[in-house]
């Protein structure tokens, strides 16, 4: 959970296709993304039920103006070093709390940037009374009664 002066930010990135051992980074201007060196920068994550997404979670501690940064393809693996997407730098605005900046794809020219501001506050667990048996008690399934078949005809020969 972010305090008052952090923003944790969840980046999701749609598409951004590689071969296995490659990876994906958040590179950019600031200490969190390796300072504009991709050997620092944030690592993205994926698996075999969201690939070819990527993601990574970070929390910036401190207040720094807007974040720019763009998604380095690490290829370092095939010998090729870094892929850097083409155009402009992407930005996003330092507001405290948690957010979610989602991405088209990889290089994807004119991206905007969709950010979901969710709101941190501060809660306690409500006491909630248990369900009653009933609720959680499972059904079973209907019984299903096998269909009759027909005997299949057969032409006189």
């Amino acid at each position: 959970m972010a305090s008052k002066m952090t923003c944790d930010i969840t980046f999701r990135l749609g598409k951004a296709e590689t071969v296995p051992g490659e990876g994906v980074l958040v590179v950019g201007g600031h200490h969190a993304f390796g300072n504009w060196d991709p050997q620092s920068g944030l690592r993205m994550s994926t698996d075999e039920g969201s690939y070819p997404s990527w993601s990574a979670k970070l929390q910036v501690p401190e207040a720094v103006g807007t974040l720019e940064f763009k998604y380095v393809i690490d290829r370092q693996i095939n010998g090729e070093g870094f892929c850097w997407e083409e155009g402009d730098n992407r930005r996003l605005p330092f507001q405290p709390g948690a957010w979610v900046q989602n991405d088209t794809g990889f290089g994807c020219p004119g991206s905007k940037l969709a950010q979901e501001h969710r709101p941190v506050t501060a809660t306690k667990p409500r006491d909630r009374a248990p369900l009653p048996a009933a609720a959680v008690a499972p059904v079973a399934p209907a019984a299903v009664a096998p269909a009759a078949v027909a005997p299949a005809a057969v032409a006189p020969a």
